[in-house]
């Protein structure tokens, strides 16, 4: 009997993998969580998985009070951002203008100086 080479003449099936049909167990797109630490203070939790006990549920005031607090955090947080982009801009075309000025002046002075 003749030898038989692997995988001449279609004699052996190509091994065909499917993937496992994903499976979704998700009951919201995301969570996070409020927290209120014992010293008073709002934190936000990202992580709803972090081990919490709390002593009590929280109150209304509690609840409307931690939300407009972060609010507050997270308008300050994008407020700063802007304006830091906005100054780092300011610099950028400063030192383009001071760039400017020197090839500018470097220009002028070599073309004084071919006169």
């Amino acid at each position: 009997m003749p030898a038989v080479l692997l995988g001449q003449n279609n004699l052996i099936e190509e091994s065909k993998t499917e993937e496992p049909p994903k499976v979704d167990h998700s009951t919201h797109v995301a969570a996070f969580m409020v927290l209120i630490d014992k010293d008073g203070n709002y934190v936000l939790e990202l992580d709803i998985n972090k081990p919490v006990i709390p002593a009590r549920k929280p109150t209304a005031s509690e609840i409307k009070g931690s939300m407009s607090t972060i609010l507050m955090d997270i308008q300050k947080e994008e407020t700063a951002i802007l304006a830091a982009n906005a100054t780092v801009s300011v610099q950028m075309q400063m030192a383009q203008r001071m760039t400017d000025a020197q090839q500018n002046a470097q220009i002028q002075q070599m073309l004084s100086k071919a006169k």
